[in-house]
């Protein structure tokens, strides 16, 4: 039952990630790396609506995308030093388009640099990770569970488990949301935008996040097999699950 509700998340899921990635992908037929500002539609934006708020933000960071193939253009024909000094002049210009056109201050559009996609960060990152950070803590605590007849080995070994498992799934994750947003945004050289991703900066937070999360799988299945023992085990294992 529990993984029937598991695999129905999962294909919810790829449903709002094909949502947030279809956009994306037709915006990515506008890049170039002749620093261009690709679009000329002269519209006020109203910032207070949420909508016109996610659009600056898809456009600030599409202008951030055309200014780094820029960049990397002139690294691969002028040299390292002279691709990395059209970042700033690039990013600039862009910006001062976007601010005419749409009608808003830079503030706001350094405000919008900052913000994320919600959206895909859960879809993509969080709920796939935590899926599978709990299948396999679920797994492993059955595991846990089945050879070991005290209490206190059981905790011993599940304090010792869930450290373990858990620095492997910050790592893995972390790695796992750079590929994604490399695919969200149609450029493996991230540059500075992979300071933005929010699981580079939570390490701490997700750890102990893991752990609770696996200490709570193991507590359930400790429950699960105390009030249901099996009668075909022998009598010391019984007496334990009691």
């Amino acid at each position: 039952m529990v993984r029937r509700h598991l695999v129905t998340g999962f294909r919810s899921s790829l449903v709002t990630v094909m949502l947030v990635l279809v956009p994306g992908c037709l915006q990515r037929v506008m890049v170039n790396t002749k620093c261009e500002w690709p679009y000329d539609n002269q519209e006020r934006l109203d910032l207070r609506k949420a909508a016109d708020q996610r659009r600056l933000r898809d456009e600030v960071h599409m202008a951030e995308e055309l200014a780094i193939r820029y960049m990397d253009a002139g690294r691969r024909s002028e040299g390292e030093d002279a691709g990395r000094r059209r970042l700033r002049p690039c990013i600039n210009a862009l910006f001062i388009q976007i601010s005419a056109q749409h009608a808003v201050c830079i503030d706001d559009i350094e405000r919008a640099r900052t913000q994320r996609n919600r959206v895909a960060d859960v879809a993509f990152v969080i709920f796939p990770m935590s899926m599978l950070f709990v299948l396999v803590s679920n797994r492993l605590s059955k595991q846990i569970l089945l050879p070991i007849d005290g209490r206190w080995a059981v905790v011993c070994v599940t304090l010792v488990a869930s450290v373990f498992l858990t620095v492997v799934a910050v790592m893995f994750g972390e790695i796992w949301a750079g590929l994604v947003e490399a695919i969200r945004i149609g450029n493996e050289h991230l540059s500075f935008r992979a300071a933005r991703i929010p699981w580079a900066n939570q390490h701490e937070y997700l750890f102990c996040g893991g752990l609770l999360l696996f200490w709570s799988t193991t507590a359930i299945q400790y429950r699960l097999r105390t009030y249901t023992p099996d009668s075909s085990a022998p009598y010391s294992r019984r007496f334990f699950l009691r």
